[in-house]
């Protein structure tokens, strides 16, 4: 079955008015919603010569109509790459160093941008890579003397400080290495959903495979990859993770932007529901951030 992953890319602002003096009522414009898009096929091949008559979009439930296709494979990439410094990750990450410093420096073009971060009672940094050299450094974090992990309100912070949308096309996503569990944040995992899809970042999470379960951190792991247009991936050795790796830069590098006018709101800050299909009847699997929202402009 084709894996197609979209991603909204971005939202574009158009124009707000007050209704009154007070500012009571305001009408948020919307010009054009933009959805990122990697398609691929039964093998995680990426599809070329996509059309938008391979598709069906509905947002709300209604048909959206007169909507185009482009590809993205040039549109530069801003990342977010993020680790747990917790006890129950620090083995596995010490193994897992090197071929994550690969996949940072092969997928990371001149016309890219990564940011590594590393948490555990909470965000530890959150810096931006200047050049390849820095990254092994960056990955090196040390666990903090408090013993929690805050798993929720890493990521909630991290995408609050992801770049905001522009107008120029731009793929956004975070992968996250951690077991998903959570002892101390303040933040749920619906608020991490909403956060991706505030700021249009497809997360990606990347795990361990073990029994040792506390709590539910492999489903919060692949309800947050999915319903922000990501992939949650499971590993048992350093060749999975190798090939897991390996998938996740493919699909970065791999897409179009699905774009249509957007219908104009009258509040603003409207959460969309989104929802694409194949428009023929065949094996294409459907995965997309599952809403965006509306921005709110004061007036």
């Amino acid at each position: 079955m084709c894996a197609l992953l979209l991603l909204l890319s971005c939202v574009l602002p158009r124009a707000a008015t007050a209704a009154d003096a007070a500012g009571s009522d305001f009408r948020a414009e919307v010009s054009e919603v933009q959805l990122e898009m990697v398609a691929t096929d039964a093998v995680g091949r990426p599809i070329p010569n996509l059309t938008a008559t391979d598709l069906k979009v509905l947002e709300d439930g209604s048909p959206v109509h007169n909507f185009g296709l482009n590809s993205t494979r040039d549109v530069p990439l801003l990342a977010t790459l993020i680790y747990d410094t917790s006890e129950s990750n620090q083995k596995s990450w010490r193994k897992m160093q090197e071929p994550v410093i690969h996949f940072a420096r092969s997928t990371i073009g001149k016309q890219d941008h990564l940011w590594i971060a590393a948490f555990d009672s909470k965000l530890q940094f959150n810096r931006e890579i200047q050049t390849p050299e820095q990254i092994p450094a960056a990955l090196n974090a040390r666990r903090g003397t408090f013993n929690a992990t805050a798993f929720n309100d890493a990521l909630v912070q991290a995408l609050r400080d992801f770049p905001s949308p522009s107008m120029a096309p731009r793929r956004g996503a975070m992968i996250v290495f951690s077991d998903g569990e959570d002892n101390y944040s303040i933040h749920s995992f619906e608020d991490v959903v909403s956060a991706a899809q505030r700021a249009k970042v497809s997360v990606y999470t990347v795990h361990r495979a073990t029994n040792l379960k506390w709590q539910d951190g492999e489903l919060i792991l692949h309800t947050i990859a999915v319903r922000t247009g990501g992939r949650d991936f499971s590993f048992h050795n350093l060749h999975e993770l190798e090939a897991d790796l390996n998938t996740i830069a493919e699909e970065l590098r791999s897409g179009y932007v699905l774009y249509y006018p957007a219908r104009p709101s009258r509040m603003g800050n409207e959460l969309r529901r989104i929802n694409v299909h194949p428009s023929h009847a065949s094996n294409m699997r459907i995965q997309v951030q599952n809403a965006y929202y509306v921005p709110s402009t004061e007036p």
